[in-house]
């Protein structure tokens, strides 16, 4: 623990009682806010000083926040990328062997099908067509189905093209 002389600790008390904030006097002085907030906890601010200090944390905010945002995109990307590039040798296994491709449908099942007891059908549901394509082949090739009872229901969001996904339209897709 650094001890600092008494006049640092009267210039950090002489910088609060005119209502500089703890980050301004620890930007001035390159002292810890920690430490500065020891010497100066007993030092009452004025109103006029605490909405200073108010308005320059909120500005402060609208400089960082499109930062945080922005590097916690970044972030997102590379998990997204870090992820694809661990599991893109899954890319070209065989699904021939019937149980494998029951195993991985019912995984698929597992993580995007609906598991609502009174539902007494079979609902799946994906925004990647990649992902929907995957697994009605799996159904279609590991399990005894009935192509005539199979339905669709396509659903999006407002900022989705209903009529064009990956270059492909969705009645293309779901004819593959």
């Amino acid at each position: 623990m650094r001890i600092y002389p008494k006049s640092i600790k009267l210039r950090a008390r002489n910088l609060r009682s005119k209502g500089w904030s703890f980050g301004e006097i620890r930007l001035k002085m390159g002292i810890p806010k920690n430490t500065i907030s020891g010497w100066i906890r007993d030092i009452r601010l004025t109103e006029k000083q605490k909405k200073r200090i108010k308005k320059k944390i909120v500005d402060s905010g609208k400089i960082g926040r499109p930062l945080a945002i922005a590097a916690n995109r970044r972030k997102i990307e590379q998990w997204k990328k870090d992820v694809y590039n661990s599991v893109k040798h899954f890319e070209n296994i065989s699904f021939e062997n019937q149980e494998f491709g029951k195993l991985i449908c019912g995984i698929l099942y597992l993580c995007e099908g609906s598991k609502y007891p009174s539902t007494r059908c079979l609902v799946f549901g994906n925004s990647d067509p990649r992902i929907i394509r995957c697994f009605i082949n799996l159904l279609r090739k590991s399990f005894n189905i009935e192509e005539g009872k199979l339905r669709c229901r396509i659903m999006h969001r407002y900022d989705q093209n209903l009529k064009e996904r990956n270059g492909d339209t969705f009645t293309e897709f779901l004819q593959e």
